[in-house]
């Protein structure tokens, strides 16, 4: 086992162990994090993506933008236009970034001169995993998106390293294969239909292949961000996270995922 991957286990096991503290402590204080972790993706942006500093107006209004929709969710609301609201522009966002993937072809000065709309840009999707939090069984549902999520880079890491030969796609992101995309939705199908029936409720077929492309979706938010990393031609949004990289490298395929998983959830709820 390489040195890389112990800090991956590691890192991964400091991250689980810190948001079971979190749920204990409540929801307020997981929005609180949300909110942070929100902030600290800005941050990364700016300063390893863009180059730009913390005391320009870009970077102050892009932070500022953040505040507002989560002093909402913070204090409780079931405004079913809020929500919806959110969920929809999670989702055109995540649109415009599937757009970005496969056809556009963006220049680094181009998404320097947008960068006012950083926060608003990573806002939507993240309100729309915080309309979680309007369910009475939100523990149990974001732990569900957890899993999904990380069964997903589990599946495609064990997966691509045993059986791993065809490449998926080398100009974007050239380490992932396959072999990998298939065996991560199929861990994320498992583990989230496991976890589903034991804690939640009945599974079926249609469950089992939803959460299949959920893990499909996690990946297509993980090449999302491959590409915009090859944009500005960096490795690791930043080196907060031993083994992972920073925090937009952590949570990238998680943020893109949460508008799908919390539509889905209003359609079963």
């Amino acid at each position: 086992m390489s040195s890389n991957t112990k800090k991956r286990i590691l890192s991964s096991i400091a991250i689980i162990l810190l948001f079971a503290v979190l749920f204990y402590l409540g929801k307020k204080v997981v929005l609180l994090t949300i909110m942070f972790v929100s902030m600290g993706i800005v941050d990364e942006v700016f300063n390893n993506f863009f180059k730009m500093p913390r005391n320009s107006a870009e970077y102050l209004f892009s932070q500022i933008s953040l505040f507002a929709p989560f002093i909402i969710l913070f204090f409780g609301t079931n405004n079913p236009l809020l929500i919806d609201g959110a969920l929809m522009l999670g989702v055109a966002v995540n649109l415009a970034m599937i757009y970005f993937l496969f056809k556009a072809n963006i220049k680094r000065e181009k998404f320097k001169k947008l960068s006012f709309l950083t926060g608003i840009f990573f806002l939507f999707p993240l309100i729309a995993l915080g309309t979680i939090f309007t369910y009475d069984k939100w523990i149990t549902f974001i732990v569900s998106l957890f899993i999904i999520n990380f069964g997903m880079d589990t599946g495609a890491f064990i997966f691509g390293k045993w059986m791993g030969k065809h490449k998926l796609w080398p100009k974007v992101s050239p380490n992932k294969t396959i072999e990998g995309l298939i065996g991560g939705m199929f861990t994320s199908a498992t583990l989230g239909s496991l976890f589903w029936n034991y804690f939640i409720g009945d599974i079926n077929l249609g469950l089992f292949f939803l959460f299949a492309l959920f893990g499909l979706l996690s990946q297509v938010g993980d090449l999302v961000q491959s590409k915009f990393k090859r944009t500005f031609a960096i490795k690791d949004s930043s080196n907060l996270i031993p083994g992972h990289g920073g925090i937009y490298d952590r949570v990238d395929s998680l943020i893109f995922l949460a508008p799908f998983f919390s539509l889905a959830l209003k359609c079963l709820y």
